[in-house]
Formats: C-alpha cells, structure tokens, sequence
C-alpha cells in the first residue's frame, strides 16, 4: 500500500474514485471484523503492540510536560524558592500581593494578611519563614504556623531584605538601606555586619547563604567581597570574566562595545560550596563560578551571548540566557530567554537549556527537587512555572502503565495459547509421515 512506486497511482484512486475507494474501506472493515471475531496470534500480537506503543506515549507525553504553573497567582513580577516554599509577587487585580505555596501541594496556596506593597516591594524565604518589606514595615512569617502573627519591625526603604542566620542568635534581617547594610534581629537589636570596607562605599547588589554574604560595593563593582553575619571583616574574590581576543572581536564585529576595564557585578548568588555572579561588560553579561573553597574563577556560559538571572543550589547552577542572540542581526528564536542550567556537582563541563520556546523565562531558582521560574507570554501574561527535577509519574500516567502490564500479561499468555494451538497440527502431520 505505501510502496513508493505505487504511492502516487493510489491517491489518485483515493481522491478520483469514491466508489473504489468506499468498497476498499467497505472490505477491509469485514475482514478486520471477521479476524477479530475469532483471533489468531496475529491479532493478539498487534494488540499487544498497541498496548506498549499507547502506554509508550502516555508515558512520554506525562514527563515532557512535568512543567506547572504556580496555583493562585495572576501575574507574577518576582518569585524565590528556599526549603520547600514557593513565594511569589503578584501583580493581582486585587493589588500587590505576596503568595505563598508549599511546594509538597503546589496546587494549593497559602493565605497571609500583610502590609500595602507595591512593585518595589522585597521579600525573601528560608527556614520555613518570610519576610516581606514596604518602604516603613518589614513581616517577618513563621510559614510553618502561617496563622500566627508576623513579627514587624521598622525599616527605612529598604532596596533588599535577606533572611540570615546568626550563629547562637538564630534568624535574623540583614537590610540594604541607601546603600548601606543593617543587620537586626527580630526583636529589633542589631546585629554585626560587615562594615564598608572603604568609607563611603555603597552595596549595589549581595546574596546571602545562611550565616554568608557575598558583597558587591561601588568602590570596586567586579569584586565580590565575601564576610559573615556576626563579623565586620570581609576578603575580596575576584572573578575571572575576560573572554578569548576571538570572542571579543566577534562582539565588537557586531558592533558591541567590549569594556572588560570598567566591568559591573550586577547579579549574583552563593551557597556553601559556589559563587554565581553576572558580570557585565557593556556588550553583554557574562556568568562567572567561583569555587569558594579553592578561590578559583571561570566562564561557565558562552561569553558572547547574555547571562542573567543566575542561582545555585545542591550541585546545580541555573540562569536564563538569550543564547546564539546576534544583536546586529537579532533572530526572533533567540529574543525570548531560555532556562539553562549546569549540573557541576556531577562534574558536568556543558550547560544544558530546561526550555527551548518562544516563551520569555526568567528569574530561575534551584531546589532540592524542583526548578522554579516566572514565564511570560507574548502578550505579556506571565505566570511561576514549578518543574520537576524528578521523574514523577502523574496518577494518569500510573494507572495506564498498570493497566498495561496486565494487559500484556494476558495478552502474551494468550498468544503463546494460540500459537501453540496453531502449530501443533502440522507437527503431528509430521510426526505421522
């Protein structure tokens, strides 16, 4: 039937000759009821191809989709993931609001009474808690008793609000107030900070792992300076962000501006082992690991196309990128960000990209099981979409993979019947001549 050199000849028939081709139709449709009213092993063996090759896509289409948006949440501009939660901001019909969800039933969000906020409101999760800060109050939650009242503490706009530890103190806010970091803790004392390390330098960008800060100031913006909450010292890191001559000349064929001399820490994150900073260089924002034990520095994306977002977490660096972007002759497939991400605890030397659409993706966040980003569509709808770092089959998917082993069991144990039954006669035939 799909002979090539009859193929033609055949649709011809088909589209030409309706008589023709209802008798064809007509016949087959008998001879497919007649076979399936007394079976043979031929039946039974394409029934069971069938059964693997549906539950084969069943399957597949279950973990190519394992991506969910976040439940409750209207228009994401802001999220962050720490121990479990999920917090976005949401610029919601009701206003500016903060929701929260326990990624264990992402389906289902939490309801929290809070200040007034607005889109330069900040907020940050760990330990079970959150805090999120106006320009006057900052609440602090207890997420694991989300009835209970929020601390509040007084705040002077604030440009960031981490949540830290302590050590022997407990949890604590560290602020960036006008370019100034403050510690207290929440019964309002303060708390030892790192101080400037020369007077009159301002923090333009910081992350925070529990007790450890990773410290961007002015004075030297393409230095990171590393401290701890309790001490008032810091050491300076310095990054390895110079591209190859070839990758420079490239950029500046496309007429980019390379200014490695002046370059800015715009964006960056640690936790005990990595350091993840954003460098820009004019032309582009370039990623940089560092390895804190070690002190050691390197590229880990390509220098010519743009980094931004980055976050680590449990062995694994993800960013968004606008990777293969020429911005001399700009692709419409290379515009929107993808999601890339680095498995370095595994000792992976290649990134490899989580999305590949015509969506915008952004501010990525890794968990011990999921990966987090907000999404937007091309009319501006965006919404925090949780991916599964675990294959998970969903209950649909479950139940049919059941289904078919059964099925196959069956089914082969009536095919082995049946081709015994169907080959025994001529054995005996034979045993007789």
């Amino acid at each position: 039937m799909l002979d090539e050199r009859t193929f033609n000849a055949r649709l011809v028939t088909v589209l030409t000759s309706r008589e023709r081709t209802f008798y064809w139709a007509k016949t087959r449709t008998k001879r497919a009821m007649k076979a399936l009213k007394s079976p043979t092993s031929r039946e039974t063996g394409l029934a069971i191809t069938m059964v693997l090759i549906l539950t084969a896509g069943v399957i597949v289409w279950d973990i190519t989709h394992r991506d969910l948006p976040a439940t409750g949440v209207e228009s994401p501009v802001e999220a962050t993931a720490a121990d479990g939660w999920l917090v976005s901001l949401d610029n919601s019909s009701e206003g500016w609001r903060v929701v929260v969800i326990d990624l264990s039933n992402p389906r289902q969000e939490i309801e929290l009474e809070h200040q007034e906020l607005d889109r330069n409101s900040t907020f940050d999760t760990g330990w079970d808690m959150l805090t999120v800060a106006n320009n006057t109050t900052a609440h602090v939650y207890n997420l694991a008793e989300s009835q209970a009242n929020p601390w509040v503490l007084n705040v002077s706009y604030p440009s960031e609000i981490h949540l830290a530890e302590w050590l022997g103190h407990g949890i604590v806010l560290l602020l960036v107030e006008e370019g100034v970091l403050r510690g207290i803790t929440l019964d309002g004392e303060a708390v030892v900070v790192p101080a400037a390390p020369t007077p009159g330098a301002f923090i333009s960008t910081m992350a925070v792992h529990d007790n450890r800060l990773a410290l961007v100031y002015d004075d030297q913006p393409a230095t990171v300076r590393l401290g701890r909450v309790g001490s008032a010292s810091v050491s300076d890191q310095p990054l390895s962000f110079n591209a190859t001559e070839e990758e420079n000349a490239l950029l500046e064929s496309w007429g980019q501006v390379v200014d490695e001399v002046n370059a800015t820490i715009v964006q960056l994150d640690l936790d005990y082992d990595w350091l993840v900073a954003a460098v820009n260089v004019t032309a582009v924002d370039r990623l940089v690991i560092v390895d804190l034990e070690r002190g050691e520095s390197w590229l880990i994306s390509d220098a010519k196309f743009p980094a931004h977002d980055p976050a680590v977490g449990h062995g694994i660096v993800v960013w968004a990128s606008q990777w293969n972007l020429n911005p001399s002759d700009p692709k419409a497939d290379y515009l929107d960000h993808e999601i890339w991400y680095l498995d370095i605890e595994n000792g992976a030397v290649n990134p490899e990209h989580l999305t590949d659409d015509n969506l915008e993706q952004r501010q990525p966040s890794v968990l011990e099981n999921h990966f987090i980003w907000i999404t937007t569509d091309a009319d501006g709808n965006s919404m925090t979409t949780i991916h599964s770092r675990q294959i998970e089959l969903e209950t649909y998917s479950s139940r049919a993979l059941q289904l078919a082993v059964i099925s196959t069991i069956i089914l082969t144990g009536i095919f082995s019947w049946q081709k015994m039954k169907e080959t025994s006669p001529s054995e005996s035939q034979r045993e007789e001549e």
